[in-house]
């Protein structure tokens, strides 16, 4: 089978159960940045990241077999990152390092440049700046609210599919990403200001 951008998540599984390494192959290269990405701002630890998402598609390797799609793949990839996560947290009983700022040169690590140009000395120094700031927001931010942040930022997951994720109502969660996007909005007039 060979699989272009516009193959669906559940044909790549359909190949892969039916012994198509190459399909495997596509959904990792399909959602790797994303969910590293994540799983980096949640963390705050390269090392710890790359240990989750690792363990995040053995898990994936291991389900992919019997997996019935329920829900849409990238809901259940992220599930799984996510609880994770918080067994992570809850065998370290390290909560607080959660809100620990990432270090400069972890921020973007893991979101490749486009290869089409590179950025000039300037734009180096504003996107370290901005996430910088951006880290100090989200230390700051609620819990729940920079929980429901991450998620909708990094998965692209609809606010339903985040809200059944969580175990919250579909309201909870949209005042949460509110509470965030108002944060965030506050933190950078006082610093753009």
């Amino acid at each position: 089978m060979k699989a272009n951008d516009r193959t669906s998540d559940a044909e790549l599984i359909q190949a892969y159960q039916e012994g198509s390494p190459y399909a495997f192959n596509r959904l990792l290269q399909r959602y790797q940045t994303p969910l590293f990405t994540y799983l980096l701002r949640w963390v705050r630890d390269r090392a710890i990241a790359e240990d989750l998402f690792q363990e995040t598609f053995l898990r994936v390797i291991r389900a992919l077999p019997d997996y019935r799609e329920q829900d849409k793949f990238g809901s259940w990839l992220f599930g799984i990152a996510h609880r994770l996560c918080l067994d992570h947290f809850r065998r370290q009983k390290a909560c607080r390092g959660i809100w620990q700022p990432a270090s400069a040169d972890e921020g973007q690590q893991g979101v490749p440049e486009p290869a089409d140009r590179t950025p000039s000395p300037q734009e180096i120094a504003e996107r370290h700046e901005f996430s910088l700031l951006l880290d100090l927001a989200l230390e700051k931010m609620p819990a729940p609210a920079r929980e429901v942040f991450l998620l909708r930022q990094h998965s692209d997951l609809p606010f339903r599919e985040i809200a059944a994720l969580l175990e919250r109502p579909l309201n909870t969660v949209l005042g949460q990403m509110r509470q965030a996007v108002e944060h965030l909005r506050q933190t950078m007039e006082k610093h753009y200001a």
